[in-house]
């Protein structure tokens, strides 16, 4: 127990130097493969692992932390979902992706709720999108057939949950109805969607315009509007919270307002006096998106 507590206490510090705005770049130059932080090197909960991308042409990193008794003797043929976590900020790395651990760790570590993986995410320059000389969606998409081949996962939409803050909420709005196929839960914490509309405008995939998308059209209101005609889409839960005091706030009441337009459920928080970085403890968040993605995990079907 000290262990895990020592843990999450220095988790929680990474949290705090990664934390910043969409527009903020980092200083280390972006890798698709980072090394692991000294601190976390001997802690055996979580496993640094890597895929090879045939979409970047490079080895991709990411983190994962096993479910609670995946390795118990009489858990050997049993499957359990996968919550991949993705981070804010411009530039991906699965270092900073170690930020949603700690977030999370009260749902992954309790006998309340339905055992599952968490995989952090390295979601590319810029993150989870395709550009020309990087493929996040493309190589998100690859990390998950690597997980499925590798771990004993439950490899359907049902049992894949998105859950992502800002940049990487974002990329859960957009990826999750974009590829409902596969994506059964998405949470989108504080996603700056208005990014999207200017993405649909410009081609760009942020504020630099440095980096031109290879598909404008993909973005979280055109993929809303085409999954909402699909008459065969499979059902995607999406659950949007953000601060009314972010500066994303008025853009994520609008993304809601066209979700409702077109007839899509989903459920909103809004956290009062809370800014960009959502404390998910105020106004019991964080009870309410636990039981939001546990509900999602229960109605699995049972073989």
């Amino acid at each position: 127990m000290k262990s895990v507590l020592s843990l999450l206490a220095l988790l929680l510090v990474t949290a705090s130097a990664f934390a910043q705005d969409e527009g903020n770049r980092p200083s280390a130059p972006f890798k698709w493969f980072n090394e692991v932080p000294k601190d976390l090197k001997a802690d055996p909960s979580l496993i640094h692992g890597k895929f090879h991308s045939r979409a970047n042409q490079t080895d991709v990193g990411y983190f994962i932390a096993l479910p609670r008794g995946y390795d118990a003797p009489d858990a050997r043929t049993r499957r359990f979902p996968v919550i991949y976590y993705l981070h804010g900020g411009i530039q991906g790395s699965e270092g900073r992706a170690i930020q949603g651990y700690p977030r999370m760790s009260a749902m992954l570590t309790s006998d309340s709720y339905p055992a599952a993986f968490m995989v952090m995410v390295n979601g590319g320059r810029p993150n989870y999108i395709d550009t020309a000389d990087s493929k996040g969606e493309s190589g998100f998409l690859e990390l998950i057939a690597h997980i499925d081949q590798t771990y004993r996962t439950i490899a359907a939409p049902a049992g894949r949950v998105m859950i992502g803050h800002s940049m990487g909420g974002r990329g859960t709005a957009r990826i999750s109805l974009g590829h409902p196929e596969l994506i059964g839960t998405g949470v989108a914490f504080a996603g700056g969607y208005q990014r999207d509309k200017a993405l649909a405008e410009t081609g760009a995939a942020d504020r630099s315009d440095e980096a031109r998308v290879s598909d404008p059209k993909n973005n979280v209101f055109d993929n809303a509007t085409r999954y909402a005609q699909r008459a065969d889409a499979p059902k995607v839960r999406l659950m949007v919270v953000v601060g009314n005091l972010d500066p994303n706030y008025i853009a994520n009441l609008d993304w809601c307002a066209h979700l409702a337009r077109l007839k899509i459920p989903h459920e909103l928080i809004v956290v009062p006096d809370t800014g960009h970085f959502v404390d998910q403890k105020i106004h019991h968040t964080e009870r309410r998106v636990f039981d939001f993605i546990a509900a999602s995990l229960r109605a699995i079907p049972q073989d």
